[in-house]
């Protein structure tokens, strides 16, 4: 139906155009033809008018001249004449030549318009041909036009022929629509349906995506810490190997000198077993003589039998004397074993004891003194390290305080020896280094800036100290810290303290200050480091979130959150590598209402970028630059700690923001706390070793005896709480 309106409608338009075209050109031609007609003619009228005024003309002079001759002919005949004839005559002979002229200019003008009146009939004729020409194109043009005429007329016979098959299509396909409109509408209710269940399956693909990628990462934590449980395991039967073989030459010794005792007892033992046989020899002498006796006895009945019993009872009683001999010697033996053993016992009690005081005095000491503990860890061989399964370490803990490290394991020659406040072995797990530092942890609660940052190269182990992975034996410091601060917290508000926790974490990128808990709306805020009007550092537009102990999921949702927008690459030397130092900060504040005290405290955990050679990374671009403001604030914090240990009167804080936002707690004003990591691996022995000694330098630097933040508060302060 709509072809066959649309082909009535295109014909109906050329047969419009068809009779408009030839209305123009018949209008155009007439129009032009009556024009040109109307200029000729207007022409000839004009040539005719000019024709008829020059005959005119041509008649009156002729006229006068002839009027002039005669007058001349009567003058002539005259004789006796005038002067004023004489005059006349020259005025006529004068107009007589003006005349001429006339007649000649009048004869040149007719000859003009007559060849004008010929141009005239010449352009006549040819606009008589153009319009014959334009008469024979319009013929033509006509001609053409019937000929368009019959064969539109065909066509349209033809058009309404198939319009009117197309009618019987469209009826048909009218049906088919109706039916069509019935099976979308079916469709459509389908679609919706589909979309409905399609919308359902979006919404459990989202859950699906979002658990599968919940259970990758926990999948990639359990796989980092069955990594590290592997490795420490791995480092634990290594330290129990050698345990068990110190163990075994100290049994084998102790078990010489037993052997040798047990020998010396066993030669008097023998000795008395050869009195005892000799006794027994002589007692079967005795039995013999005995019976010999007894049968004198019977033989001699008249002797007396009180001397024979008196004989055989010293016998007898000799012979008891002689097993109890022999019982009390084996006892005596198995007495002297257990009381040595009970002995040795009570002294490694006692000298376990006894380390255990002298540390906790060492640490008073280093207290009072205000000293930067240092405590080194010794991380186990990893998958990543590429080396065989009897590989020795390059670090070697001798003690708990003391740590050798050699290269090639001492065959160079190269061995040196450093002394730290504590010093684990790879086998040392996360609760280990807890328990150590829980102590230190705690002084946050009680008004001190508490500062420990884990320090070491690249790939050392100092994220997994600081962070840990799980929730389980391979937490951090922090989660474990976060526990710690819990539970005294509890003690400490039974007696009265009521205390508010905040917590922020931040990055330090490039000198630029990122909020790793921050929204992603608000990535492009400026961090600016500030004191406030007490003299207490802070950062600008600095996230902080308040700590909810009882939430146990809130803390893992930060770290999760942190990890997510924390700094981290691919490097030729670890695989993640954090590429910013990280800073995690709890804010304390506490009151006493009856005391009417406050403190302020604060607990800085700091995880270091790992200092590293642009050789052995391979970092370039983006990577480069990043290694290199990594190695320029930690030169500057190693020169404020070689400026603090001098005692220098100007100690470069402002080197480095990383230096100048950690300044209170190296100001004398805290607690520092640094855990050096180590690499195991013989490749990082330079690293290592530049490590150590910037440890050890550290250990050396005396910050002054840490102050608490306490002040009182008043009632107007409560008012405005």
């Amino acid at each position: 139906m709509a072809q066959a309106d649309e082909l009535r409608s295109k014909i109906a338009l050329v047969e419009a155009s068809k009779a408009e075209s030839l209305k123009q050109e018949r209008s155009i031609i007439s129009s032009v033809m009556e024009t040109e007609v109307y200029k000729i003619g207007m022409n000839i009228s004009k040539t005719n008018g000019a024709m008829d005024e020059v005959k005119r003309e041509l008649y009156q002079l002729q006229k006068k001249l002839n009027e002039a001759e005669s007058a001349k002919e009567t003058e002539d005949n005259k004789v006796d004449s005038s002067i004023f004839d004489k005059i006349l005559f020259i005025s006529c002979n004068k107009k007589e030549m003006e005349f001429k002229k006339q007649i000649n200019q009048l004869n040149q003008k007719l000859s003009k318009l007559e060849d004008s009146k010929a141009d005239a009939v010449a352009r006549l004729a040819a606009k008589d041909k153009d319009v014959n020409d334009i008469m024979k194109c319009l013929n033509d043009t006509i001609k053409l036009g019937k000929a368009r005429e019959d064969d539109l007329r065909s066509q349209k016979i033809l058009l309404m022929n198939g319009n009117e098959s197309l009618k019987k299509t469209i009826e048909n396909l009218e049906s088919k629509i109706v039916v069509g409109e019935k099976i979308v509408k079916d469709l459509k209710l389908d679609v919706i349906d589909q979309k409905e269940k399609c919308n359902h399956y979006a919404v459990k693909l989202n859950v699906e995506k979002e658990l599968r990628a919940r259970a990758e990462e926990k999948e990639d934590v359990e796989r980092n810490e069955r990594i590290s449980c592997s490795a420490q395991m791995f480092a634990m039967t290594k330290d129990h190997e050698e345990i068990e073989a110190q163990l075994k030459c100290k049994i084998e010794s102790m078990e010489r000198q037993w052997r040798e005792r047990f020998e010396s007892k066993m030669e008097i033992c023998d000795q008395k077993e050869n009195d005892v046989t000799h006794i027994k020899e002589s007692l079967t002498g005795l039995n013999a003589e005995k019976k010999n006796l007894m049968e004198k006895l019977n033989n001699m009945k008249n002797m007396s039998d009180s001397k024979n019993m008196e004989e055989i009872g010293i016998l007898n009683c000799e012979l008891n004397v002689l097993k109890e001999r022999l019982r009390k010697t084996e006892l005596n033996v198995a007495d002297v074993s257990s009381a040595n053993t009970k002995k040795l016992e009570i002294l490694e009690k006692q000298l376990r004891d006894g380390q255990d005081e002298r540390r906790r005095m060492h640490n008073i000491i280093q207290e009072l003194r205000g000293n930067v503990r240092v405590f080194a860890r010794v991380r186990p061989f990893l998958p990543c390290d590429g080396v065989s399964s009897d590989a020795k370490s390059c670090a070697v803990t001798r003690n708990e305080n003391s740590l050798k490290i050699a290269q090639n394991n001492g065959e160079s020659g190269q061995e040196f020896i450093f002394q730290y406040n504590r010093v684990f072995s790879p086998s040392s797990g996360q609760d280990a280094i807890f328990q150590e530092v829980s102590e230190f942890v705690q002084s946050a609660l009680d008004g001190y800036n508490v500062c420990l940052f884990s320090y070491g190269q690249t790939g050392s182990g100092k994220t997994h100290t600081i962070q840990g992975s799980g929730a389980g034996q391979m937490r951090g410091i922090i989660p474990r810290a976060i526990e710690q601060v819990g539970r005294y917290k509890d003690k400490l508000e039974l007696e009265g303290w009521q205390y508010k926790m905040k917590i922020s974490f931040l990055e330090l990128y490039n000198e630029e200050i990122r909020d790793l808990l921050r929204k992603d709306n608000s990535e492009k805020l400026k961090h600016e480091i500030k004191s406030d009007s007490d003299g207490r550092r802070f950062v600008t537009n600095l996230t902080l979130k308040p700590l909810e102990l009882a939430n146990s999921m809130q803390l893992e949702e930060i770290m999760h959150l942190a990890a997510k927008h924390r700094s981290v690459a691919s490097t030729c030397m670890n695989n993640v590598s954090s590429r910013s130092h990280a800073i995690f900060t709890l804010h304390l504040t506490a009151k006493h209402s009856v005391q009417r005290k406050a403190i302020h405290g604060t607990l800085n955990l700091v995880d270091l970028a790992g200092s590293e050679r642009l050789s052995r990374s391979g970092a370039t671009g983006d990577r480069a630059r990043e290694t290199i403001c990594i190695n320029k604030s930690l030169s500057s914090l190693t020169d404020v700690f070689v400026a603090i240990r001098k005692k220098s009167n100007f100690i470069p804080y402002r080197n480095s923001k990383l230096t100048y936002l950690l300044q209170p707690s190296f100001s004398g004003n805290g607690k520092t706390l640094m855990i050096v990591n180590v690499s195991p691996t013989e490749k990082s022995f330079q690293e290592t070793l530049c490590a150590l000694r910037f440890a050890a330098n550290v250990n050396k630097c005396e910050l002054g005896r840490p102050k608490r933040s306490v002040e009182d508060i008043n009632s107007t302060d409560d008012k405005k709480e």
